[in-house]
């Protein structure tokens, strides 16, 4: 019933804005509580990755090709808090991987979240399995009043990932006006060319 009412509401989105001024970015968070077994409830499916990809791909199907999709892997921001600390990308990759794989359609963007604690190796490493073919790709390691922490972070991911681009962890939405002024004084000094 859920996918049902989320599709016909997609499906009124796209008919009313124009395919070029829209983009949609399903937000994959939940299902990776289930993947991680820490959801609060346990999956109605098994197999648990098999249903999610198929929930997934679903949703990626119903976004007309003139649409602009994305997918944006997160461990949950409530209350400003993952509901588990990954131990490293693995699950991520394998989901983004499974997913771009099993698209029917072309995905222009996959996002994966980086908790502010890790600029270490062995969280980024599994991104050397990712393969995104054409798609762009994006890390949410950004945060608010921390330019040399995304320094760092930025730095650990490159020795594992060739090309991506920056982003908050978890988006904007939540931000204080004073969070959101530091997000941005940070990704401008980080990405801010070098002479």
């Amino acid at each position: 019933m859920y996918e049902e009412s989320l599709l016909a509401a997609l499906g009124r989105i796209q008919d009313h804005i124009p395919a070029g001024d829209l983009a949609v970015q399903w937000d994959v968070a939940q299902e990776l509580a289930y993947l991680e077994d820490v959801a609060s409830r346990p999956a109605w499916f098994i197999p648990v990755k098999d249903g999610i990809l198929q929930r997934v791909l679903r949703l990626a199907a119903a976004v007309d090709e003139s649409v602009a999709l994305g997918f944006h892997l997160c461990y949950g921001d409530l209350g400003q808090k993952h509901f588990v600390e990954p131990t490293d990308t693995a699950v991520l990759v394998d989901v983004g991987n499974a997913s771009l794989k099993g698209a029917t359609r072309p995905v222009d963007w996959i996002h994966l979240a980086v908790p502010k604690s890790r600029a270490d190796a062995a969280y980024f490493a599994p991104l050397k399995q990712l393969e995104l073919g054409t798609t762009e790709f994006y890390l949410g390691l950004l945060h608010p009043e921390d330019e040399e922490g995304t320094r760092e972070r930025v730095k650990a991911a490159s020795e594992f990932v060739g090309t991506f681009g920056l982003a908050t962890e978890c988006g904007l939405g939540r931000s204080s006006q004073a969070e959101l002024d530091s997000i941005l004084r940070v990704a401008k000094s980080v990405t801010a060319p070098r002479i």
